[in-house]
């Protein structure tokens, strides 16, 4: 997800144009500019896009043999 989940970032256009099956949105607890904008997490919901953030996830690692997408444990 585009600029840390800031309000403008994957606008609705872009979403129907690249259809994401997963995003992530990297960004720390508790941050100054209060990312990730409640806009921008409602519209990757509504598009079906399974949402995965580093400050409650942690370190995330994603694998793909060019037809599926699987999340690895880290370790």
């Amino acid at each position: 997800m585009g600029h840390h989940g800031s309000r403008t970032s994957s606008d609705s256009y872009f979403l129907q144009h690249v259809t994401p099956q997963i995003a992530t949105v990297s960004l720390a607890d508790k941050n100054r500019f209060k990312h990730p904008h409640q806009e921008a997490i409602r519209r990757l919901v509504a598009s079906g896009t399974n949402l995965y953030f580093t400050s409650r996830d942690k370190g995330l690692i994603f694998e793909s043999d060019g037809a599926a997408i699987t999340q690895k444990i880290w370790q």
